[in-house]
């Protein structure tokens, strides 16, 4: 049997730049300066908790880092396994990762969900890896941590570090006389519904990784 991990945080942006679809509100697509300053961002707040997360990672293996965004943790994948292993960095949009110059590092555009595995080579990567990412697919997540594990070799390891709004206290005094009307938004609000988005999938990865 292959391991496996998952981590929830309260973040739920995702890692990359998409290409511009009507269920991704991130799309690099003509703001490409804000969004690379915000995936900068983001890397410096997540980076050490991942690079803790996936510190299981030795010298030759195989790894493959799904949504790969800018690619920080694909770069710090890469010097990990060393020269005799290898990563692949993937994303929808990988103007951001084609800027990396990495021996071992091969950057590959390909979508998890609706492009074969047959250029990722599945079952032959010690660590499939990705990070908040999943939240975006509204209602596929399922089928893309099967896709995901189809790519890994007997005994390798799947990681996915993922959102859960549910978890993030609110900043708001409760004395405030708009508290009440901000807890109905935060419950309620049509920003998560109209979206397709769960905020509290991240607490859903369990059930999804054992099933």
């Amino acid at each position: 049997m292959s391991e496996v991990t998952f981590a929830s945080v309260s973040e739920p942006e995702r890692l990359d730049g998409r290409r511009a679809t009507p269920d991704y509100r991130l799309a690099a697509a003509g703001r490409e300066t804000a969004e690379d300053e915000r995936l900068d961002l983001l890397e410096q707040i997540y980076d050490p908790s991942s690079r803790r997360r996936r510190a299981l990672v030795q010298p030759g293996w195989r790894c493959l880092e799904v949504g790969a965004g800018r690619g920080s943790m694909a770069v710090w994948l890469a010097a990990q396994v060393g020269p005799t292993g290898r990563v692949v960095a993937t994303d929808v949009d990988t103007r951001y990762l084609s800027r990396l110059a990495i021996p071992n590092l091969e950057v590959i555009e390909h979508n998890i969900l609706d492009d074969p595995l047959d250029v990722l080579e599945p079952g032959s990567f010690d660590l499939v890896c990705s990070r908040l990412m999943l939240f975006h697919l509204r209602d596929r997540q399922e089928e893309a941590i099967r896709q995901m594990a189809a790519c890994l070799r007997p005994g390798g390891w799947l990681v996915d570090e993922d959102a859960s709004w549910g978890t993030a206290g609110s900043p708001v005094d409760p004395t405030h006389p708009r508290y009440d009307g901000y807890q109905q938004v935060w419950q309620d609000g049509d920003w998560w519904a109209a979206r397709g988005y769960d905020k509290l999938f991240g607490q859903k990865l369990p059930v999804l990784f054992e099933r």
